[in-house]
């Protein structure tokens, strides 16, 4: 497990978002979480608008402007952020892992694979997105044999990927090539 992830559950877009390493992330964005967790998404939202406003730059309060999305159930403006975000810092795995998580989500898992992917050339060693991908595949395949031998065509199964937070780690170099296409 990433220290600086996000749970999402599967088939819950809504499911509680954790914080697990609240040391590595600014207290406002903290607080805009524990917001949001409680259900006082207007709230969270406003506050996240206001913290961008004065830190446009901050990737770690777009990611959190993103999961503040996604538990309101906007999820295509979430989509919207982080394909944004992803323009202005190519290198950021926790981007495109996160967007993953909503092609996951929709059932887009070919999507999904390849925006993990992308996630995966920007840092190879990132484990989370190492496992995001592997959840991904087993998912599918899973899928694909149950169909195959005609066993509970009607039970979707779906994979359970983590959300991720950005941390404070040095750049990298651009490696990942934006082919996310709408």
């Amino acid at each position: 497990d990433n220290p600086n992830s996000s749970v999402a559950k599967p088939n819950d877009t809504n499911a509680a978002l954790m914080v697990r390493n609240p040391a590595a992330t600014d207290p406002e964005l903290i607080r805009i979480e524990a917001l949001t967790q409680s259900g006082a998404h207007r709230e969270a939202m406003a506050a996240i608008n206001t913290f961008l406003a004065k830190n446009p730059e901050n990737l770690e309060a777009e990611l959190t402007k993103g999961l503040v999305l996604v538990k309101m159930g906007q999820d295509q403006e979430a989509e919207s952020l982080l394909r944004n975000s992803i323009t202005r810092h190519p290198t950021s795995p926790e981007l495109y892992n996160n967007l993953a998580v909503i092609y996951s989500n929709k059932g887009n898992y070919g999507k999904a694979i390849e925006t993990l992917l992308l996630a995966f050339s920007t840092h190879p060693s990132y484990a989370q997105v190492n496992e995001n991908l592997r959840e991904v595949y087993a998912s599918v395949a899973s899928s694909a044999y149950n169909r195959a031998l005609d066993l509970d065509s009607d039970k979707k199964l779906t994979p359970e990927l983590v959300v991720l937070r950005r941390t404070s780690t040095p750049s990298l170099p651009a490696v990942a090539t934006s082919s996310l296409s709408t």
